[in-house]
């Protein structure tokens, strides 16, 4: 019952990652205004420059699939690779098809 539960979580942090990482079209950015709110610099220049929100984004995300995989690996082997991919690609997905 751990197991599922900590996989479940994992999954959790994997969308909050993406949603960390993701702008919004009226140009709000989740992960921004928690590094802020933090003391941590989201650019590194200013509101311009590397984005440093995208790597936290992406460090989450595949901290919470090594976690998912590790305890539902075994179990559910297609469910631990196609999630985090997925989630990975509308990471980088969803900025082009906002700004079209």
């Amino acid at each position: 019952m751990k197991k599922i539960i900590f996989g479940i979580v994992s999954f959790a942090v994997m969308i909050f990652g993406y949603f960390f990482g993701v702008s919004f079209p009226n140009g709000f950015n989740l992960g921004d205004r928690i590094l802020m709110d933090i003391g941590l610099k989201a650019w590194s220049d200013g509101t311009t420059g590397l984005h440093y929100t995208i790597f936290y984004s992406i460090i989450l995300i595949l901290l919470a699939w090594i976690g998912a995989n590790k305890t539902l690996g075994k179990d559910y082997p297609k469910v631990t690779n196609i999630i985090p991919t997925v989630i990975l690609i509308l990471l980088f997905v969803t900025p082009i098809v906002l700004n079209l």
